[in-house]
């Protein structure tokens, strides 16, 4: 049998650096540090975009919520017994409920007035015909019942709306 010569065992070098490379792999390349920020930069301006969106829906959520509450506080006005029932209210002249309640950024609330009048002899069915001053839509004697649409713009356009009913007393 012939001897085998005595091998070396393979050099291992540690984490994969080479021995022909004078400095250590440890640190980040300017490829990679630059590349952190534009992720963390892309991060970031999302998080701000989301809650420029976030903060622009709370405040037209508010301004909503605002525009209800005025609404509601001029249906109360309207609905205490304290309120004259004004005939042919909006008519031909005639004054509308114009003491409504204005708010701070939102304009003054508008009441249109819409009335039931009666159909054809013999029916149980009435129609609602809301009046124009300026139409033949407004009824010749005020049947002592209204539909009053109330109604407020909000500064971005929108427009809030609530319907109430007023019986003459």
């Amino acid at each position: 049998m012939v001897p085998m010569p005595a091998t070396r065992s393979p050099v291992h070098h540690r984490a994969g650096r080479s021995r022909s490379s004078g400095r250590g792999q440890g640190g980040e390349t300017l490829i990679e540090s630059l590349l952190a920020i534009a992720i963390l930069t892309s991060i970031v301006v999302a998080a701000y975009g989301g809650m420029q969106v976030s903060l622009r829906a709370s405040a037209s959520n508010d301004e909503g919520a605002n525009a209800g509450t005025l609404l509601r506080s001029a249906a109360e006005i309207l609905q205490d017994p304290s309120t004259d029932y004004i005939d042919l209210a909006g008519c031909r002249g005639q004054a509308g409920y114009t003491d409504l309640p204005g708010g701070t950024g939102l304009g003054e609330v508008t009441a249109r007035i819409g009335f039931w009048k009666p159909s054809a002899a013999g029916s149980d069915s009435a129609t609602l015909e809301f009046s124009d001053p300026t139409s033949a839509a407004c009824p010749a004697e005020d049947p002592g019942l209204q539909l009053i649409q109330l109604s407020v713009r909000t500064s971005e356009g929108a427009t809030e709306s609530l319907q109430i009913t007023k019986r003459r007393s």
